[in-house]
């Protein structure tokens, strides 16, 4: 252990960095003497030894400084010059051999443990601290890291199915009293909250739940708690009931077989008022209702959200929306080959019905989605406005533009506008994505879209960065040209576009002759742009 000097010395140091926003100095600083401190302390509090209050302070503002910087990396992705170096210096701050043995030896200690009912159980909330960076890491930097925290995720994962977990799941589901109170203390947020997280952002442990009666119960068990809570009157002022949910959230989007589920989701949608149905279906309407219609319809939550990124309910917003865009989109293409619109013999396989977004489109429970999920468009957080992009453009109807004109009179516009920021920072990505979302699924939120004519006058501006990106040869772009120009109204301004129509008359003819699909999108182009006596109606309206 370090002497008393160096450790309060260090610690100063430490209690200097948590005001600090400097991040790049911090991780520069933050060097092997302070980690050997700190795994130095946790091994002390895993063998029942008694911390010092210097040492309690020490653990509390290093776990503090570790999640701080990851945090920023994480909310602030591509926005500022430093956060790849940033991020590059994380597996090796983060995953030491050393340190993350010590970690997962504390989670089998707390695992084992019963609770004291002391203030040492303060200590869970370091630890949390340090779990939750490396969580948060793991998923940014996962190529880079060399050797894989198995045995801390091992840990993690044997604490989801843990007795005490259970119990603490059981407990909630027995005192279903919306009115009371809800007080969850801090080993119920390590189990339920902390290892949720972790174990649902280790790329490992996807669909690890796979379909079997234990697992089947649990998952029910999460959904039912889920429901309950959200049930809370106090659910919103409740820091600690956000922090349960994130993980819960996360848990139930990325570690369960989604079409196993989503059979089971649908039968009891589209049957919702069989008891025998709903019962069997975690994922039923009232579950749904409930995260549109209170956790994200919360003003409190919304405007949290556009006041800062970087902040804990951000992270559970997050976890919602990935949640809702996870169950209710069914990636059916609204252009899957423009042939099979004159040949129904031809119709491509799509995925099975979707129940829950036929729901949101047209059930009475669900009719104020689009202007409860409309102000996320506007959170400091890119991820929240990328996935609300993704339920409006499934979503939203000409009505919910009328709707919304008093308030954003310029919505098409706006919508367009970040839409295209969002396409154009994934196209300078070397993986072609920009905060999880890929290329190609951006452009494919702008075509949903184009079913309005109105967000296909707003998307004139963007003609020749949408020519660029077909001339590349991705097949999206080509279709949201095709989209536009099925619009009477724009066909003479795409006609008199000196870009485009150098592109259709030209170049298209050598890039893509060789591939009879999208040379067949570039002949329908043509024919929707040609004088009227040449073509009876638009194709692929």
């Amino acid at each position: 252990m370090a002497s008393s000097n160096s450790l309060t010395s260090r610690l100063a140091q430490l209690q200097e960095f948590e005001k600090s926003q400097n991040y790049s100095n911090i991780i520069n600083s933050l060097n092997s003497s302070f980690d050997l401190d700190a795994n130095n302390i946790i091994e002390k509090w895993t063998s029942n030894d008694t911390l010092s209050n210097d040492e309690k302070n020490y653990i509390d503002s290093y776990s503090n400084v570790q999640l701080s910087y990851v945090k920023y990396c994480c909310f602030y992705l591509n926005m500022t010059v430093d956060i790849q170096t940033l991020i590059g210096k994380l597996p090796g701050r983060l995953f030491q051999r050393t340190q993350v043995d010590k970690l997962a030896d504390a989670v089998k200690f707390i695992r084992e443990q019963r609770s004291t009912g002391t203030e040492d159980d303060f200590m869970l909330i370091y630890m949390m601290r340090m779990i939750d960076a490396r969580s948060l890491a793991y998923r940014l930097c996962f190529n880079n890291i060399s050797i894989r925290p198995t045995a801390l995720n091992d840990e993690l994962y044997e604490c989801l199915l843990h007795r005490q977990a259970k119990n603490y799941l059981y407990d909630i589901k027995s005192s279903n009293e919306t009115n009371r109170k809800t007080f969850i203390d801090i080993r119920h947020q390590f189990f339920i909250g902390c290892c949720t997280f972790a174990v649902a952002l280790y790329v490992e442990n996807k669909e690890m739940l796979e379909p079997n009666e234990k697992n089947d119960k649990y998952i029910c068990l999460l959904a039912k708690y889920v429901r309950i809570m959200l049930n809370k009157n106090d659910f919103i002022e409740n820091q600690s009931i956000h922090y349960c949910l994130r993980g819960i959230f996360a848990l139930l989007t990325n570690c369960i077989p989604r079409e196993y589920w989503l059979n089971i989701m649908n039968n009891g949608i589209d049957n919702e008022n069989d008891e025998n149905a709903q019962k069997k279906n975690p994922f039923n309407l009232n579950l749904f209702s409930l995260i549109i219609n209170k956790l994200l319809a919360s003003n409190t939550l919304q405007k949290k959200t556009e006041q800062s990124g970087l902040n804990d309910e951000t992270l559970l917003l997050d976890a919602v929306l990935v949640f809702l865009v996870n169950w209710s989109d069914t990636q059916r293409d609204l252009d899957d080959d423009e042939e099979n619109k004159t040949n129904n013999n031809n119709s491509s396989p799509l995925e099975q019905p979707n129940q829950l977004l036929h729901c949101l489109q047209s059930h009475k429970q669900f009719e104020q989605t689009a202007q409860i999920v409309v102000p996320y468009i506007d959170a400091k957080y890119d991820r929240l406005r990328l996935m609300a992009l993704s339920i409006l453009s499934n979503i939203m109807s000409e009505q919910d533009f009328e709707d919304l004109k008093n308030r954003k009179p310029n919505m098409a516009k706006d919508l367009v506008a970040l839409l295209f920021d969002f396409i154009a920072q994934a196209a300078k990505q070397a993986d072609l994505i920009y905060k999880g979302i890929p290329f190609d699924t951006l452009l494919h939120y702008l075509l949903r879209f184009l079913v309005q004519d109105f967000i296909k006058e707003a998307t004139l501006p963007y003609i020749s960065q949408i020519v660029d990106y077909a001339k590349l040869q991705h097949l999206y772009p080509l279709k949201i040209l095709l989209k536009i120009s099925t619009s009477p109204k724009l066909q003479d301004n795409l006609s008199k576009d000196t870009y485009l129509k150098k592109f259709l008359d030209k170049d298209a003819n050598t890039i893509y002759s060789a591939n009879a699909k999208m040379y067949r999108i570039v002949q329908y182009i043509r024919q929707n742009l040609a004088p009227p006596s040449k073509v009876s109606k638009p194709l692929g309206k």
